[in-house]
């Protein structure tokens, strides 16, 4: 396995502060329910995203990347809007703005990203 950067502990993300956990199994309780093995999983109340530390580091990075999404969407209240067009729209905006907002506030992240999902591959 490459050596290199391992994701930060933590990150911020509007006014909540999140912790980044590499664990063996993301999201047990799910799994054991005959749900798929997780990659990752993101405890919205607790603000804790679980990576699978197994992964490689690149997919490690895309699944913590994933996972952002889901607090972005968390955090802005992502909502469902009736017509297709201003849906896709909606959305675009919600994850444009939230991971430009992500990028300001963690440079250590931005690092992180660069190293595994540009550089790295």
């Amino acid at each position: 396995m490459k050596k290199g950067p391992e994701p930060p502990k933590r990150f911020k993300f509007g006014p909540y502060h999140w912790t980044v956990k590499l664990v063996a199994a993301p999201g047990k309780s799910r799994t054991e329910e005959g749900h798929p093995k997780l990659e990752g999983q993101t405890d919205l109340v607790a603000c804790v995203v679980e990576l699978d530390k197994a992964l490689t580091p690149y997919r490690m990075a895309t699944t913590l990347h994933h996972e952002i999404g889901h607090v972005i969407r968390f955090v802005f209240g992502g909502t469902e809007v009736e017509d297709a067009e201003k849906q896709e729209e909606h959305n675009v905006n919600l994850y444009s703005t939230g991971y430009i907002m992500v990028e300001q506030d963690n440079p250590a992240l931005c690092d992180y990203f660069n190293y595994w999902l540009r550089n790295k591959r």
